[in-house]
């Protein structure tokens, strides 16, 4: 099958570009052929992967080609417009316009048979456009965000709801099926079982790892002395208060001030990175948080292999919806995860969690908590890995990326205009 994906996806940093690179792969590693259509190469740099040159080149990483299947996936992005060209008055970027253009002709050079897309601003406006150009339906996923944030704006929702009711399938799950129903989406077309997850290769304990100073040698170039020999905690995605990256150093402080040290290794950026390298400046702790860039989503399995322990602190997150993936990937690499209890109670997993066995769970507004589990997990390295293995093997993290890729067979479905058409189940 000929696949369009109007999506997020590499170099934009993110779990909806995370589950879209890695849907991408799968579906193409099984022998379908995934036409990327998206304005990753318009992210700025606050929120953009670096990607190795190596891995962009035909068959790579970034769109990786699988002969024994005949499946490849194929990227094809807008760029920065021309301001010499594309200017008029008020000035803007026509995005949306420009991504159902680019997916329409994608989708008839390629006689592709469905769209599948995943957001609503811009990719669902722009599925939606190329659906009604082309007569090919189109399968849309949402996120937290966007539906349960943007969607509320009186100025965009009218368009989300009729993208919403448009959609031929709309993959989504939980509380948020209601919502959905109150747009007034049909309850035949919400399913909840093309589900998103992780492949079990490479999200496994065993792989590769890298020592400290390769990582830092990938970020800024810094030549500050390292002490090696310190336990490394992990951390990586967007910095923030509500990601806890605040109260990660104020615990850290408090450690450090208790004579207990550690190096932070952070692979994260975000709108208060400059707050957070300040607040660390601040409290004495700027010889030991290295921070270096976002990194590709294939290379985090290696990240969480060479760090001690993970930290994933999200708190007082403003959207209830929101349930993050970092968790998943940490536990399916046997990684010692320092989780907040707020993520812990979103899990699929949460009634197998056990504190201190197979995760550290802590209140990070409770610093003095924060930095006795922060402890509790570097300073033994040796049942740092038991912790993380049994997390690996105790904590289900359902759904799974196979089940998504083993579900993705066409079956006959019946558009409004009478035309029979395929889409994914």
């Amino acid at each position: 099958m000929n696949i369009c994906f109007l999506t997020k996806y590499p170099p934009i940093q993110g779990g909806v570009s995370m589950h879209c690179y890695w849907a991408a792969r799968g579906l193409a590693e099984r022998g379908h052929r995934v036409f990327v259509v998206t304005n990753a190469d318009e992210v700025e740099e606050t929120f953009r992967i670096r990607i190795p040159e190596a891995d962009r080149v035909e068959g790579g990483a970034y769109a990786p080609a699988f002969p024994d299947s005949g499946g490849r996936v194929t990227v094809t992005s807008t760029q920065p417009p021309d301001r010499r060209e594309l200017y008029y008055i008020p000035l803007g970027n026509p995005t949306v316009s420009r991504l159902a253009g680019l997916a329409t002709d994608v989708i008839r050079a390629h006689d592709c048979e469905v769209i599948f897309s995943y957001y609503l601003e811009p990719y669902g406006v722009a599925a939606h456009l190329a659906s009604r150009f082309t007569g090919v339906p189109y399968v849309f996923k949402h996120a937290g965000s966007d539906l349960h944030r943007l969607m509320r704006l009186p100025d965009l929702r009218t368009t989300y709801t009729e993208v919403l009711r448009g959609a031929n399938r709309l993959i989504s799950r939980g509380p948020s099926r209601a919502r959905l129903l109150e747009a007034g989406v049909d309850e035949r077309v919400i399913t909840p079982c093309a589900a998103f997850g992780l492949p079990a290769d490479p999200f496994t304990p065993a792989g590769p790892s890298r020592p400290l100073s390769q990582w830092l040698a990938t970020g800024s170039g810094s030549t500050r002395p390292v002490d090696s020999d310190l336990p490394v905690l992990g951390t990586y995605g967007k910095l923030g208060e509500f990601k806890g990256s605040f109260d990660l150093l104020h615990a850290m402080r408090r450690l450090f001030s208790d004579g207990f040290r550690f190096n932070l290794l952070a692979a994260a950026q975000g709108w208060q990175q400059d707050a957070f390298t300040r607040l660390a400046d601040r409290l004495g702790l700027t010889d030991h948080v290295h921070l270096i860039p976002f990194m590709p989503h294939w290379s985090i399995p290696e990240f969480v292999r060479s760090c001690t322990a993970l930290a994933f602190l999200e708190r007082d997150f403003p959207i209830a919806a929101h349930t993050p993936t970092i968790p998943s990937e940490i536990i399916a690499c046997g990684g010692c995860l320092v989780l907040s209890t707020e993520v812990a109670r979103k899990q699929l997993f949460r009634a197998a969690i056990r504190d201190r066995r197979n995760v550290v769970a802590t209140d990070p507004l409770r610093h003095d908590d924060l930095a006795a589990a922060l402890r509790y997990a570097l300073e033994d390295s040796v049942r740092a890995q038991d912790i993380g293995y049994r997390g690996h093997l105790e904590l289900r993290y359902e759904p799974t990326y196979e089940s998504l890729c083993r579900g993705t067979r066409a079956t006959p479905h019946r558009r409004r205009r009478g035309s029979d058409r395929l889409v994914l189940p």
